[in-house]
């Protein structure tokens, strides 16, 4: 079994059986800022000057920014009754379908901004 932790330097594994850190993070290069495990068990990760990411298939999926780059910095997520995300910011708080953050990490979105909404 193993751990996540989300640092200033990208996100490590940590091991819990032989309680050891793994030497090279899993997302370099980014302040992790929060690692959320939504309802349907989609995990994602909020950033501080990276956006946010799904992981998906053994791999980080970087979801487009708005036009201004608000999420940018994005701190943690809120999922809610309605199907919703919920995602703080330094700029406010944003809302966005989760389906269609999901739509876009499959592949399956049409051409166009994501429903991100201040």
């Amino acid at each position: 079994m193993v751990a996540w932790i989300a640092t200033r330097d990208g996100i490590y594994v940590y091991d819990l059986a032989r309680e050891s850190i793994h030497k090279d993070p899993i997302l370099p290069h980014v302040y992790a800022r929060n690692i959320y495990k939504a309802r349907d068990s989609s995990i994602w990760v909020a950033t501080y000057g990276n956006g946010f990411y799904k992981y998906e298939a053994g791999k980080f999926i970087p979801i487009p920014l708005d036009a201004e780059k608000y999420l940018s910095t994005a701190h943690t997520f809120l999922e809610d009754d309605n199907g919703f995300f919920w995602i703080n910011t330094n700029h406010g708080l944003f809302r966005t379908r989760k389906s269609d953050l999901d739509d876009y990490t499959n592949g399956t979105m049409a051409p166009g901004p994501i429903g991100l909404r201040p």
